[in-house]
């Protein structure tokens, strides 16, 4: 089978129009996860940036700030693996057989 560099090119422009879509796309999302019950939720969007936090009343009536402090930092981290995943799906899609080679840890 002969290289066809040409061909080769379109194909990687193509995937980087793709990825900058996905990228696009992934600013939009929101993930969510709760915590200790529901006392606190936490949201990232697709950058895995945190774009809310909410504690519930009945959370500040416990008045534990260590616990607190645990169920925050529980809900960012789970908000923040479902980006993570979801992502990381997106990317062997787009790369098809190609993802293999690769190891996206993102």
């Amino acid at each position: 089978m002969k290289f066809d560099l040409k061909e080769a090119m379109e194909m990687m422009q193509k995937m980087q129009s793709e990825l900058a879509r996905i990228q696009e796309e992934a600013r939009g999302r929101i993930y969510e996860a709760q915590s200790g019950a529901g006392f606190v939720t936490a949201k990232v969007n697709g950058n895995l940036e945190i774009v809310d936090i909410s504690i519930s009343d009945e959370a500040f009536a416990l008045g534990d700030k260590s616990l607190l402090e645990d169920l925050i930092s529980a809900a960012v981290n789970q908000a923040l693996e479902k980006a993570k995943q979801e992502g990381s799906s997106n990317i062997q899609k787009l790369l098809g057989p190609l993802s293999s080679y690769f190891n996206f840890n993102l």
